[in-house]
């Protein structure tokens, strides 16, 4: 007798009757969170911040363009929220290259997630500009 192979989901997946969930997903139907922030968004913001190249490519770049548009006065925090979209989305992509398959990012993080992460981004981001008068 041979060692048999047992097809295996991965890790942190839920199969439920629709589709497959993950961990964050059925935390975030629970109303887990940090601070009002679901957790997938959280997750989200956290990984933006902290893995070097999604920071160093994406984030420090938005951070360096916001501190510029409110130096000068021209700051529309609707353009702000379209430009961290993009670094949430970066990051999710990101994520889902590093944890996961990389087509699966936008199953991972749902839109409204990187929405939540983008507006708490800009807001920690323009209020730290803010407050440490880099303007």
């Amino acid at each position: 007798m041979g060692l048999k192979t047992v097809a295996r989901k991965p890790a942190g997946l839920h199969v439920g009757a629709r589709r497959a969930t993950s961990h964050s997903e059925a935390a975030n139907r629970r109303g887990m969170g940090k601070s009002g922030m679901s957790v997938s968004s959280h997750e989200l913001a956290l990984y933006a911040i902290n893995n070097r190249d999604v920071y160093a490519k994406n984030t420090v770049p938005a951070i360096n363009c916001l501190a510029r548009h409110l130096k000068r006065g021209d700051y529309d925090s609707v353009q702000a929220l379209i430009l961290w979209g993009h670094v949430a989305d970066q990051a999710a992509r990101r994520y889902a290259r590093d944890f996961a398959l990389p087509s699966d990012w936008s199953r991972i993080f749902s839109v409204d997630d990187r929405r939540e992460t983008a507006r708490e981004m800009s807001e920690h981001y323009e209020t730290l500009i803010r407050e440490r008068g880099q303007l």
